[in-house]
């Protein structure tokens, strides 16, 4: 099982992008007393589907196919198996906000502020937000850049480098 937190893991075009976010991120919150870390850069398909597993039941696994994976205790943490993450294709980052060696609550209305001023960095450094996309796939933590690409083109064998060359 494999999984980075290094943002050189990423490909080239989606790193440069994180590493403007970063640092501009870092720079605009440092004031408030909060940071900005990386949770995830790139995990392979094993992973995917442990993280996959949490708060699903025996039955729900069995149902995606995911028979030799065990459910995990706790909330859903994501809604793509193995093969459906960007994560899988070195093009997303998960990021958490801390502030004193605690994580920050995106339930609060604090927190809810942090997150969207996050997020509008992000964008303005040419990353897509996840805590815009609707539904049950908005995730606030997480950034990515495709270059347009979707995830067919990856499975098709297209990558980033030669779809931004």
């Amino acid at each position: 099982m494999f999984s980075s937190k290094r943002i050189d893991d990423l490909e080239t075009p989606a790193k440069i992008r994180a590493l403007k976010f970063l640092t501009e991120a870092r720079g605009e919150l440092a004031p408030l007393g909060v940071d900005v870390i990386v949770t995830c850069t790139v995990r392979d398909g094993e992973a995917q589907n442990d993280l996959y597993a949490h708060g699903r039941t025996r039955a729900q696994l069995d149902a995606a196919g995911l028979h030799h994976v065990e459910p995990k205790p706790g909330r859903i943490l994501t809604n793509a198996t193995a093969g459906d993450s960007f994560h899988q294709w070195k093009v997303a980052l998960d990021v958490m906000l801390v502030r004193h060696g605690k994580l920050i609550d995106d339930d609060t209305p604090e927190g809810k502020a942090l997150w969207q001023r996050l997020g509008e960095i992000g964008e303005r450094c040419g990353l897509v937000w996840a805590g815009r996309w609707l539904g049950r796939l908005k995730e606030e933590c997480h950034f990515q850049y495709t270059g347009a690409l979707k995830l067919a083109d990856f499975k098709a064998g297209m990558t980033l480098t030669e779809a931004t060359a």
